[in-house]
């Protein structure tokens, strides 16, 4: 009788409000759309990863034993790691707004959100994806460009670049038949002999490009290169070379 009692004091009370229950496609639509953006962010995150990925893994490995350990960790995609956590945060809150996504735990669905991103985010990179998304953006916007490509990159590798390690970089302000004058990014001007020099990608060599001479110095002016690659260039930067290169690198002590 209590309970026939409460319920009939309640539906009194709704009906002297003038409260009318919310109609059942009003509620099917909002877990659309949360599952919409869910996945949304899910795809955000995988497109983050794979861009992760290509940039690692064309980070100049081969020059590990001239840069030294730091300049991984300085040289990282900061950016795009942050794209990547904003969205599995963004893809967690979605998901514990479905029907039924609260009685998960946050680890779970964070960790769940994390291998989905991983596992899409390695298809991309497969499929070359990464690399089209990675060139339209410093393309299209020269902001990233500018401060998450060249800016982060010149104060990560700017102080590992020394000539007696073989590595000089700066702009080509002239150049001759057996090479060119380069001035590094610290002022000094270097004479490059590059007659047998391999370069890294299509790179032609005219004044005000800028370039990463990989070689020996032989004096205080003179630099031989081994190899010429280019210096952040918005068409170049982190290319892939077309075939694969042999190591020719002499290790360092």
């Amino acid at each position: 009788m209590l309970v026939k009692s409460i319920s009939k004091n309640v539906l009194e009370k709704i009906k002297s409000a003038g409260i009318k229950p919310r109609p059942k496609w009003q509620f099917l639509l909002k877990d659309y759309l949360i599952w919409i953006f869910f996945g949304l962010t899910i795809f955000i995150g995988s497109m983050a990863t794979s861009v992760i990925i290509y940039m690692v893994r064309n980070n100049n490995w081969d020059l590990y034993g001239r840069l030294g350990h730091l300049f991984f960790l300085k040289t990282l995609p900061y950016f795009w790691i942050a794209i990547l956590v904003i969205f599995v945060l963004l893809a967690y809150y979605n998901f514990k707004h479905t029907k039924g996504g609260y009685r998960y735990r946050f680890y779970i669905i964070i960790l769940v959100a994390v291998i989905i991103s991983f596992l899409l985010g390695t298809i991309f990179y497969t499929v070359g994806f990464a690399k089209r998304v990675e060139m339209r953006m410093q393309k299209s916007v020269p902001l990233y460009h500018k401060v998450f490509i060249k800016g982060v990159a010149e104060k990560g590798y700017l102080d590992l670049l020394k000539p007696g390690k073989g590595l000089v970089a700066g702009t080509v302000t002239d150049r001759d038949d057996s090479g060119f004058v380069m001035e590094d990014f610290s002022g000094k001007v270097w004479n490059i002999l590059s007659e047998d020099a391999e370069s890294r990608g299509p790179i032609e060599i005219e004044e005000g490009i800028e370039l990463m001479v990989v070689g020996e110095m032989i004096n205080e002016t003179t630099f031989m290169a081994q190899q010429i690659r280019p210096w952040f260039n918005p068409d170049l930067t982190r290319h892939k070379p077309f075939m694969k290169e042999k190591p020719f690198f002499p290790r360092t002590k």
